[in-house]
């Protein structure tokens, strides 16, 4: 017997990380109902000329719901909005969040984006948000740990054209492992001439100089020019210190810093709440331990995909009197929703994301679902919106007429606030004790002739922001670690910070000794550039 089914094309993007790569999305929906998702290239894009990274490869497994059959297709079933455990119709989902919205105290309530939807669905969410007084966290607390006159800054996007034609490139990040699709550039721009500086404990083909350094020995030892590109990128465990200190050397020197993110629209999160108070995610979870956060809305978004420690993250959320979740996507947390509001795939949503380049793109679908249950909230609580008029606002705040792959935001003027707000960071220099962590502060452990400490360094990649099963179960460490510690082939090494330890594979790498790179987080710290004790 023949199966009749539908093929759906949608020009979408990648929601993997902040470049936001061109692609398409082939759905295939049979009469069954089950629906197929492959993924083909799409060369006319801007940003990636049709290449694609393994995640992008991989996205048939993000938007899988049931069992992918294989790596190329995943099968799905569309999510079901569930009230108290039971499947429930949308509206009535919509309704149930909104009566239990109304019981709620709006000092109590917290809402909750990292920026993985459109900017138009982040702007109902925020208007919802407004209505009790409250913005939308996004869990990069950097903005509050920074001084005022760097907000601008860290929405500065600079063209991968642009850095292509940069005379040096400084690297705080790891594009082999983290962005892959970044690398073609920086490898284009030294055929161009260019010289290509790392700083970072994992030794880079790609550099032309190689350094391992902290956040105040930055201006001391690196000296870029105008014509330079700074690049580093900031997610919810950025050390304050380091990116504090990135954007001095920018100041100091005129060089362009360029700020990638872990999701398709952190930038779009960003511009839209920077001026709002950002907790950190400890922030987030000590408030709800504390019972001063009661009820948690969260937007596209997986607590437990962000924690560092899951089992704590887990002990915490079961303390909320409410959990409500919009997402498209089911599992663990999902499940943890005493409401649970259904919304469309990512590729099939209409609306816009701006990417850490500033470019306004198109998420590719015709679907307002997401947007319209928010608006339908919002309007609950005094604060109408449609589609066209959110759409409307967004452009005006990005400063652009329509979503174009090939124009690009208006640069920000650089640190344009006269006065500094004062701030943990800018009380002193960058790498002051306020801002750094060292071992005296976080693993208080006695030393011993088998123990070593050593600087935490995250190489965090979207297969561990979005949840995607990698092979990157393990840390690395350099031989001499080894060596010194007594690791066994194929065994584990026990890490401990902050009175906790865990047991994690590792692998040998070209690291600087004293280092332990990770690209996963560890439940014993979230803190970029912590020490932790290294032991058999």
């Amino acid at each position: 017997m023949q199966v009749k089914y539908r093929e759906n094309v949608y020009s979408s993007i990648c929601p993997g990380c902040g470049l936001a790569c061109g692609l398409y999305i082939r759905e295939i929906v049979p009469e069954t109902g089950e629906t197929s998702v492959s993924v083909d290239f799409r060369k006319s894009s801007p940003v990636n000329a049709g290449k694609l990274c393994r995640f992008g490869l991989k996205l048939p497994v993000y938007y899988k719901e049931l069992q992918a059959h294989t790596e190329s297709q995943a099968y799905t079933e569309p999510q079901a909005s569930m009230v108290r455990g039971q499947k429930s119709e949308l509206k009535a989902a919509i309704s149930a969040a909104s009566e239990a919205l109304k019981t709620v105290s709006a000092e109590s309530l917290a809402f909750f984006s990292v920026g993985n939807t459109t900017n138009e669905e982040q702007k109902a969410f925020s208007a919802l948000a407004g209505a009790f007084g409250a913005g939308v966290e996004t869990g990069m607390g950097i903005y509050s740990l920074l001084p005022a006159k760097m907000h601008s800054a860290l929405c500065q996007g600079v063209s991968l054209e642009g850095l292509e034609k940069a005379k040096q490139v400084f690297l705080f990040v790891d594009p082999y492992s983290q962005y892959p699709l970044l690398l073609r550039r920086v490898i284009r721009a030294k055929e161009n001439g260019a010289k290509v500086v790392c700083i970072g404990p994992r030794h880079l083909p790609v550099a032309d100089e190689q350094f391992c350094l902290k956040p105040e020995e930055y201006g001391k030892l690196l000296s870029p020019s105008r014509d330079s590109v700074l690049i580093a990128d900031i997610h919810p465990y950025s050390d304050p210190a380091h990116i504090k200190a990135v954007l001095d050397l920018a100041q100091a020197s005129g060089a362009k810093p360029f700020f990638l993110r872990p999701f398709a629209n952190s930038a779009g999160a960003g511009l839209l709440s920077a001026h709002t108070k950002q907790r950190t995610l400890e922030k987030l979870f000590e408030d709800i331990n504390s019972g001063k956060i009661k009820a948690l809305f969260c937007l596209e978004s997986d607590l437990l995909e962000l924690a560092p420690d899951r089992e704590a993250a887990l002990q915490a959320l079961s303390k909320l009197d409410t959990l409500i979740v919009q997402t498209s996507r089911q599992g663990e947390f999902s499940g943890l929703a005493d409401i649970l509001i259904a919304s469309e795939p990512f590729y099939r949503k209409q609306g816009t994301v701006l990417n850490a380049e500033g470019r306004l793109l198109s998420a590719g679908g015709n679907s307002t679902s997401g947007f319209d249950a928010l608006s339908s909230l919002a309007a609950a609580f005094g604060k109408q919106l449609d589609f066209e008029s959110a759409r409307k606002e967004v452009f005006e705040v990005i400063g652009l007429k329509e979503a174009d792959e090939f124009a690009f935001r208006a640069p920000a003027e650089l640190f344009p606030v006269p006065m500094e707000v004062e701030t943990p960071c800018s009380k002193q220099g960058p790498g002051s004790e306020s801002c750094f962590v060292s071992s005296s502060d976080e693993s208080n452990t006695e030393s011993c002739p088998d123990c070593a400490s050593a600087s935490l360094v995250y190489s965090l990649s979207p297969f561990m922001w979005h949840g995607v099963e990698d092979c990157s179960a393990f840390v690395e460490l350099n031989l001499s670690m080894v060596r010194k510690l007594g690791l066994v082939k194929g065994g584990t090494v026990k890490i401990r910070a902050s009175e906790k330890t865990v047991d994690v594979k590792f692998r040998v790498s070209d690291i600087e000794s004293g280092c332990l790179l990770s690209p996963r987080r560890l439940p014993v710290s979230g803190i970029q550039g912590a020490e932790v004790e290294l032991s058999r």
